[in-house]
């Protein structure tokens, strides 16, 4: 017999809800921000186990910077360098890596800036 497998973010989900809809009413009032934050860092946890796995960040900083996948922190270095240099000024490429980073971090993060949430 297949054994039924919750995921994670249905895990979370669940969690989520208790805290809400039941022990959040028993909470001090001074206590209530804490709980607040707790159940925003699960339902970031949640989004992000419901997502596919971003473009790997870091090659496609090396396609933009035109050489070999390297370390990240390094390609990073790299590319701050590069904008601090003028290189991309007039490039559109950066802004769109930037562009989705920032909203693949929103999407995770605060879903609602990007009429989403």
């Amino acid at each position: 017999m297949k054994r039924h497998q919750t995921t994670g973010a249905a895990l979370l989900r669940i969690v989520r809800a208790v805290l809400k809809e039941d022990l959040l009413t028993f909470l001090p009032k001074d206590r209530r921000l804490e709980a607040l934050m707790v159940l925003s860092a699960l339902a970031m946890a949640e989004r992000e186990l419901e997502r596919d796995p971003p473009e790997d960040e870091a090659a496609a900083i090396a396609k933009l910077l035109g050489g070999a996948s390297n370390e990240e922190q390094a390609l990073r270095r790299q590319l701050a360098e590069a904008v601090r240099g003028g290189r991309f000024d007039a490039d559109p490429a950066l802004y769109e890596l930037a562009k989705a980073g920032l909203r693949w971090r929103l999407q995770e993060s605060n879903p609602r800036v990007l009429g989403e949430g």
